[in-house]
């Protein structure tokens, strides 16, 4: 009896959290018997919440010195309440990014589990979103180091991505955007992604991963194509 009563004890949240970066497909097993999620969800919002209230200034900062040299470059009039402006700004862009990491699982689940569905998968779309939002914690622990060195050399933007082995000279262009998209942190969340796509479905890895990476190509030629486009126009 003590042996089954173990075998069906949910995991705490700190235990799937452990075992996501140490044994991975431990923490999915247990997703795909009790596919919570909401404990994740509420921790990253609190987490991306705290780091960007933690860089605060330093985006402010940011955000003025770009705000001058757009008005510069137009040659209009630099606003006297630059200040407001960036306090508005920092505040909202610290809202986005409590709540986007929720909805961007959102819409990643329901494609992953509509293709794993159609591969002759048999998970649920709560166990798709559950397996989405645990695989995301590398990406937190990404932002947590990357705010620490963000505070310790103060700058604000900083990046762990294949862009940094590029020339600068080829900042701006579509090969250095696109490069941007490749952070290794996101790598790894992508690879978690289709390991527990493909325990919770009872499906391959090889069509877990066509729905994981369908959708992570998508977003990454997205916005590498809005982000040369933006980049070509201001250059104009």
């Amino acid at each position: 009896m003590t042996d089954n009563n173990e075998e069906i004890k949910q995991l705490t949240l700190w235990e799937r959290l452990k075992y996501i970066i140490i044994e991975p497909e431990r923490t999915f097993e247990d997703i795909k018997k009790h596919p919570t999620s909401l404990t994740f969800i509420l921790l990253t919002a609190g987490i991306m919440g705290i780091l960007m209230f933690l860089k605060m200034d330093l985006y402010k900062e940011t955000f003025i010195n770009q705000m001058i040299q757009q008005f510069s470059d137009t040659g209009s009039e630099i606003p006297t309440n630059m200040d407001a402006m960036a306090s508005k700004q920092a505040y909202t862009t610290l809202a986005i990014a409590m709540v986007v990491p929720a909805f961007i699982w959102l819409v990643k689940a329901s494609i992953v589990n509509g293709i794993a569905d159609i591969s002759g998968g048999y998970g649920t779309f709560k166990q798709s979103y559950s397996v989405i939002a645990y695989s995301y914690f590398p990406v937190v622990i990404g932002s947590i180091i990357m705010t620490i060195i963000s505070l310790i050399i103060g700058k604000f933007e900083i990046a762990a991505t294949l862009s940094v082995l590029l020339p600068k000279s080829m900042e701006g262009e579509f090969l250095y955007f696109l490069l941007m998209q490749f952070d290794v942190f996101v790598i790894w969340y992508q690879i978690l992604a289709i390991i527990g796509i493909a325990k919770v479905h009872d499906i391959s890895k090889k069509k877990a991963a066509i729905g994981v990476l369908a959708t992570w190509g998508s977003v990454v030629l997205i916005v590498t194509g809005l982000a040369t486009l933006g980049s070509a126009i201001a250059g104009m």
